[in-house]
């Protein structure tokens, strides 16, 4: 009984040992399908992140472009403070969108290796003109919008009072 035991347990063990290398030969064929199938949408990827990096440098060049020859011709015909500083605060923000996005996608191409001399000097660019809009100085027309001693007066007794109705009554001076 032993004999026919040990027999048995040896061919299961040969047969099982076959099944298992036949399974690792199948799984090993199916991982290297999934690798060539990665490394094709890797390719892809790369390629739609540097077109986009393309893209977006062209658009911030554009926008920042705009905002400079808005900021020397001192706004967009601001009729109120108001109106000069919302175009302002637009203007920096569209700066800072030239610096952000770029650098962090010109990163991300340096670690996958896709970095090229355009796609640096493009970015460079944009970079140095986000920096020139971020940085310069407006030209608004100081008399334009002159306060004189009763504006400002006005302004400090409205003010301490709780301000107008717009404000909801909300004490602007502590």
């Amino acid at each position: 009984m032993p004999i026919k035991y040990a027999i048995y347990s040896m061919s299961h063990t040969c047969l099982g040992v076959l099944s298992t290398q036949y399974k690792s030969s199948i799984a090993k064929e199916r991982f290297r399908k999934s690798l060539n199938e990665e490394k094709v949408y890797l390719e892809a990827l790369t390629t739609a992140v540097v077109d986009f990096q393309k893209a977006q440098c062209f658009f911030m060049l554009a926008t920042n472009i705009a905002g400079l020859v808005a900021q020397m011709r001192g706004g967009l015909q601001p009729k109120s403070f108001q109106q000069v500083y919302n175009t302002y605060i637009f203007i920096k923000i569209l700066a800072i969108g030239g610096f952000l996005p770029i650098t962090f996608t010109l990163l991300t191409l340096h670690m996958i290796h896709k970095l090229s001399w355009y796609l640096l000097t493009l970015s460079a660019t944009t970079i140095g003109v986000a920096a020139a809009t971020l940085l310069t100085k407006s030209r608004i027309k100081r008399d334009t919008f002159t306060l004189d001693a009763e504006d400002l007066n006005h302004i400090m007794e409205t003010a301490s009072t709780g301000g107008p109705v717009t404000c909801a009554s909300k004490s602007l001076i502590a």
